[in-house]
């Protein structure tokens, strides 16, 4: 049997965004490991050569396992396709599934099926990704307990939520005649604004610890922080800081007195999925200490030698 001309296309279109997509990835690559051995000329006295070879290095390592992710994922998509694994798949839960249950049972197990198969299929790389790559460059701040509770979590909701949804919109397209894109998209903007109620109180609890919200006013020393008018003033006089400039600080005054090193400091105000090299937490010190320190202002931001740093009013 001869290939059709959408076959054709269909394939040609496939090799063709795998070859860009590697082309662009290896000269990447190629790139950052031509200009591994020197700091960047703007960056020289912010970030040392060891910080900026351990950000190359892992650069490179998340580049070589992406490349081995993207030709799987195409592989994937060729074997469901023009290889007949789709066709294999619904064959077998219509035969199964079908004369027992009905067409909505069947319809939902081959969804279902193959969302499973998806996540089965992408498993073993974000294992390797998160506990192999990160964990060796210190980025990964879970645990295998932490990340199997996740996942079957993830998994409960996604049943939860995603089946009734999938069997609402198959209904509807079944019972609704030609205008049932019109009735679909109706369901999905209800859906949608009912997860918008139930997202931050019933399903982000789930996989996220959450904390009462902070008094709307920090202060320490003379400074004072207004955490609803974003402001924030020392001595009365208002002090103008960049967007991460005051994160930093309201961590600090959050905090007062204690000590953070700058690895605490990237999780705890850059965040802990973000990538941000250490010696970038001094760039915004400096920044803090200018905008804090006027004319005959006490420098409360205290430098402690391999240690870190600490909002402390304490003299010496």
């Amino acid at each position: 049997m001869s290939p059709t001309p959408f076959t054709l296309l269909f394939a040609t279109a496939l090799v063709a965004s795998l070859a860009v997509k590697l082309w662009l990835a290896t000269r990447q690559m190629r790139h950052v490991a031509a200009h591994r051995a020197a700091v960047p000329l703007p960056f020289a006295g912010q970030v040392s050569l060891a910080d900026h070879q351990r950000a190359a290095d892992y650069t490179l390592a998340k580049g070589r396992f992406g490349l081995l992710v993207m030709a799987v994922g195409h592989g994937v998509l060729l074997g469901w396709t023009l290889l007949g694994g789709f066709d294999v798949l619904n064959n077998l839960l219509r035969n199964a599934v079908e004369p027992r249950f009905g067409a909505m049972a069947y319809q939902l197990a081959l969804l279902s099926a193959f969302a499973l198969i998806g996540g089965a299929i992408d498993l073993p790389f974000e294992i390797y990704s998160t506990f192999r790559i990160e964990q060796q460059f210190g980025f990964n701040r879970n645990t295998a307990r932490l990340y199997i509770a996740d996942l079957l979590k993830g998994l409960l909701v996604g049943a939860l939520i995603g089946l009734p949804l999938a069997a609402a919109v198959l209904w509807i397209m079944g019972a609704t005649g030609a205008l049932w894109w019109l009735w679909a998209w109706g369901t999905w903007a209800g859906f949608n604004l009912l997860v918008m109620v139930l997202y931050p109180t019933v399903i982000a609890p789930l996989f996220n610890k959450f904390e009462p919200l902070a008094d709307e006013a920090l202060s320490y020393a003379d400074i004072v922080m207004d955490l609803v008018a974003h402001r924030v003033t020392r001595a009365g006089k208002p002090l103008h800081l960049g967007p991460t400039e005051f994160r930093l600080l309201r961590h600090f005054m959050e905090h007062p007195g204690r000590v953070f090193s700058r690895e605490q400091l990237l999780d705890s105000v850059w965040g802990k999925d973000v990538y941000v090299e250490a010696r970038t937490v001094d760039v915004h010190i400096r920044r803090l200490r200018m905008a804090l320190n006027g004319e005959g202002s006490a420098d409360l931001i205290r430098t402690v030698r391999a240690a870190g740093y600490a909002l402390d009013a304490t003299p010496g």
